[in-house]
């Protein structure tokens, strides 16, 4: 197991991966944006450009050739995708805080408030429940399963942009208690855990199928 985190963190995910959050992090301080998009970019970006990689460095071919289970394979490949995904969210909360002290007035979109990085964390959620499984059919084949498992969070997030400005009650709900804010985080945070590990358990399950 610590030698496929070691191949997917030194040999297939590139640094700049890492360097990029904070890049896109930036776009956080634009007034008055579409905040939801700064996450939306690893679906857009990140995960294409990666999958991409994958297949071109024949990924599951030198995976399976090591010392190792298909179990390890899923639960590798999804812990290096959730920590590029825990660390777009960091900077998400960095620059939403910075957005707050810089302008501290309300958005006509979703605000970058505590309730935003929480529900950023349900549509990580979504994104890995479409992923995954769709991809551990065969283990190679990434380009539906990255376009569905976009389209899936985008919905989401534009529900969710929406409901805040077409719907006073909702962004009422969202964006004055803080209270309620902190518990949509703590909510979204554990949806995002328990998403990915179904995630995992129908990956592998599929991934099982797959003669390699």
């Amino acid at each position: 197991m610590n030698n496929l985190l070691y191949k997917e963190f030194k040999l297939t995910i590139s640094p700049f991966y890492f360097v990029l959050p904070a890049i896109l992090g930036t776009l956080m301080l634009i007034p008055q944006w579409l905040f939801f998009l700064v996450p939306l970019y690893f679906c857009f970006i990140t995960v294409p450009y990666l999958f991409a990689a994958y297949k071109a460095q024949n990924d599951l071919s030198f995976s399976v050739m090591m010392p190792v289970s298909k179990s390890n394979i899923v639960k590798a490949k999804l812990l290096s995708i959730m920590t590029l995904e825990l660390v777009h969210v960091i900077f998400a909360a960095i620059f939403a805080v910075l957005n707050k002290v810089l302008y501290n007035t309300e958005n006509l979109f979703f605000n970058p408030n505590v309730a935003f990085i929480g529900l950023v964390f349900v549509m990580f959620g979504i994104f890995n429940l479409v992923l995954f499984p769709m991809f551990y059919k065969t283990g190679y084949k990434y380009g539906a399963a990255v376009i569905v498992s976009t389209i899936s969070a985008f919905l989401f997030v534009a529900a969710m942009e929406l409901s805040v400005v077409f719907n006073k009650e909702a962004a009422v709900f969202f964006e004055t208690d803080v209270n309620r804010q902190l518990a949509i985080l703590a909510l979204g945070l554990i949806m995002f855990l328990a998403m990915s590990y179904i995630a995992y358990k129908i990956s592998l399950k599929r991934f099982k199928k797959v003669d390699v």
